[in-house]
C-alpha cells in the first residue's frame, strides 16, 4: 500500500471504535470511553465522520483487491469469544493527549471489518458519499452531508459521531450536514427511530417535511410519508414544531404519539408502542382500512399486494403481522372469508372480495 492510499492513525482508531461501537457485547462503559475519544481531538470527530458512512461505501469499493482480501478475511474469522482485552492507554506524543482505542476487546474479525473500513477512506472509497477528496498530508475533514439509506426490507442501524444512533426502516433515507450548534439531521423519506445521547449545549433535531422534533435526551421514532407525519416517543421528552401554520409547539411525554394527517393534527397517549412495533419486526393494526394497511405491508416487500375492489379498500381490519408477513395477511383475509387471490405471480397477488 503506497503512502497515499495508507489510513491515518486517527481514520484507524475510529474504524475500531466503529467495530466496537456496533459489536453485539458494546457496553455503557466502551459508549463513555468512546465520547471521551471523540471529544479529545477535534480531528477525531472528522475521522469518526468519514467511517461512519463508510461501510455504505465498502460494497463499492469492495471489488479493490486489498479490501476484498479484508472483508473476505474478516468474514472467515470466528464469531465474538476470543476477545482482546487489553486497557485503556493514555500517552502523551508531541504535547497531545492521546486515547488509545485497544480497551475495546475486539474480536479479530471485527479487527478486519474495521482494517477494511478504514481502508476504503484511504482509498478514497467514500467519493460517492462525500464531496470532498481526502487531503494530502492531514486527516479528511466531514463534508458538507452524509447520507444513509436503506432498500425494500432492509433495517439498518447507524452510530452517529456523538454516540447517537439511528435505525433505519425499510425504504427510508436521512442526510446529516456538517454539525455545528446543533445536531441536525434531515429524514428525507421513511421512518427512523433515534436514540439520542445527552447534549444540552448542542440541541439534537430531525427535521423532515417542513416539521422538526427537538430531542431532550430520549428515544423516539419519526415517519414521513405522502400526506402524513407521525412521531412516538418512547422516553424522555420532545418537542414537536409542525410547518403548519397556526399550530403550536407540542411537548410529549412517553408512550406520547403526534400525527398529522393534511392539516389535522392528533395527540394521543399510551400509543407509541403500535408506531415502534416495526423496530422488533412487527407491525399492529386496528380496525384499519385494508388499503391502508395493505400500504404499510408493501413497504417491506417487493412482492405487492393489491386489492381489485374498493370495498376492501376501505373495510376496516385487524391484526398484528411480522415486517415480512405478507403472505400471512393474505391467508389471513382468506381465512375471514374477507378476500381471495384473483391471480399471484413473483410480482404481485391480486386480491378480490368473497
Amino acid at each position: 500500500m503506497n503512502d497515499t492510499s495508507r489510513p491515518s492513525r486517527k481514520m484507524n482508531e475510529a474504524a475500531e471504535w466503529y467495530a466496537r461501537l456496533n459489536a453485539p457485547d458494546c457496553s455503557e462503559s466502551d459508549r463513555r470511553d468512546f465520547s471521551a475519544w471523540l471529544k479529545a481531538d477535534i480531528r477525531h470527530e472528522s475521522a469518526w465522520s468519514l467511517i461512519a458512512s463508510a461501510d455504505s461505501a465498502m460494497d463499492q469499493a469492495a471489488d479493490h483487491p486489498m479490501i476484498a482480501e479484508l472483508i473476505q478475511e474478516a468474514r472467515s474469522m470466528p464469531p465474538v469469544g476470543q476477545e482482546n482485552a487489553a486497557s485503556s492507554v493514555r500517552t502523551q506524543t508531541d504535547g497531545e493527549t492521546r486515547h488509545a482505542a485497544s480497551h475495546r476487546r475486539l474480536a479479530p474479525w471485527h479487527y478486519g471489518i474495521a482494517a477494511a473500513l478504514a481502508l476504503t477512506v484511504g482509498l478514497g472509497g467514500l467519493a460517492a458519499w462525500h464531496s470532498s477528496p481526502l487531503s494530502s498530508g492531514e486527516d479528511a475533514r466531514l463534508a458538507q452531508s452524509t447520507h444513509y439509506a436503506t432498500g425494500v426490507g432492509e433495517k439498518r442501524v447507524v452510530t452517529l459521531a456523538d454516540g447517537s444512533t439511528l435505525t433505519l426502516d425499510t425504504n427510508s433515507a436521512v442526510e446529516i450536514p456538517q454539525w455545528g450548534e446543533r445536531r441536525l439531521v434531515h429524514l428525507v423519506k421513511g421512518q427512523a427511530f433515534f436514540e439520542v445521547a445527552k447534549d444540552a449545549e448542542h440541541p439534537f433535531i430531525v427535521e423532515s417535511g417542513g416539521n422538526s422534533v427537538e430531542a431532550l435526551g430520549t428515544a423516539f421514532t419519526v415517519r414521513e410519508g405522502k400526506g402524513t407525519y407521525n412521531v412516538a416517543l418512547l422516553k424522555g421528552r420532545v418537542k414537536v414544531a409542525l410547518g403548519l401554520a397556526g399550530a403550536g409547539d407540542a411537548i410529549l411525554e412517553p408512550g406520547d404519539t403526534l400525527s398529522l394527517y393534511g392539516k389535522t393534527v392528533a395527540i394521543r397517549h399510551k400509543n407509541a408502542a403500535r408506531f415502534s412495533g416495526w423496530l422488533e419486526g412487527r407491525l399492529t393494526f386496528e380496525q384499519r382500512p385494508l388499503g391502508s394497511i395493505v400500504a404499510e405491508m408493501n413497504r417491506y416487500s417487493t412482492r405487492k399486494i393489491v386489492l381489485a375492489d374498493s370495498e376492501l379498500q376501505n373495510r376496516p381490519f385487524s391484526g398484528t403481522f411480522t415486517t415480512d408477513g405478507g403472505d400471512a395477511l393474505v391467508s389471513a383475509l382468506g381465512a375471514y372469508g374477507i378476500a381471495h387471490v384473483l391471480r399471484s405471480d413473483d410480482k404481485e397477488v391480486v386480491l378480490a372480495a368473497s
